[in-house]
């Protein structure tokens, strides 16, 4: 099953259109545990020694974000992780302070981290509003999201983009009523609502009513003693 899976997996892009992965583990497969489950394994051997390893090592997927004191600890770190676990690794320097990871830009200081959205040279800022969005489902999916999910989501965020409500803060009236808790306290909830609705309306047109139905329970009301409010003169 396992080898079925990993030769032989269908997966549908954004587009619809129906692919068969048939080396490895797909993006976004629930198998990607395997694939976490190997890193961990390569990485807890490549960073053992003490004396290489580097001050900040942050993974995402195939992306590895590394602080190191000396440029040759990097060489060494990417020979390790090359002869455990038999991949090809390549090596982005940083420029000055600065270095862009995954779609963030990176700056460093003597005291902190400062970041910002990274964006490639080859975005002129001309890309289209539904390449965008295509370019979103896209990290969606990679990240297991359902794709139905997906488009509903985006499809309630441009409709309340595309036809926006005025809302006004409104005054709220509340009125309180206690009802008995009897087989058909339900319909006396439903009769009540509607005779307040149809009679009762704020004379201010930012106000609106709200009805606060409560119930007490005769056992409960019957253990609470209550105040007495007579002034004893003996």
């Amino acid at each position: 099953m396992l080898r079925l899976c990993t030769t032989k997996a269908p997966f549908r892009c954004p587009s619809g259109q129906l692919y068969l992965q048939i080396d490895c583990i797909a993006m976004g497969s629930p198998l990607g545990v395997f694939a976490e489950a190997f890193m961990a394994s390569v990485e807890e051997t490549a960073l053992a020694d003490e004396a290489t390893r580097p001050n900040l090592y942050c993974r995402y997927v195939d992306d590895i974000l590394v602080e190191v004191d000396e440029l040759v600890n990097i060489d060494t770190l990417k020979q390790r992780l090359e002869q455990e676990s038999g991949l090809t690794f390549t090596i982005e320097h940083s420029i000055g302070d600065s270095i862009n990871f995954l779609d963030v830009t990176i700056e460093a200081d003597d005291q902190h981290y400062s970041t910002s959205v990274h964006r490639k040279l080859t975005d002129e800022g001309r890309r289209l509003f539904h390449q965008e969005v295509e370019r979103i489902k896209q990290v969606l999916v990679n990240n297991d999201y359902d794709l139905t999910t997906i488009d509903r989501q985006i499809r309630t965020a441009i409709d309340k983009h595309l036809n926006p409500t005025e809302t006004t803060e409104k005054n709220t009236i509340n009125l309180f009523y206690k009802n008995q808790m009897t087989p058909g306290h339900k319909s006396d909830e439903a009769a009540l609502k509607k005779i307040i609705s149809r009679n009762c309306k704020p004379v201010e047109a930012t106000s609106q009513l709200k009805l606060n139905i409560y119930y007490q329970s005769l056992t409960v009301s019957s253990l609470i003693m209550k105040n007495n409010l007579t002034k004893d003169e003996t």
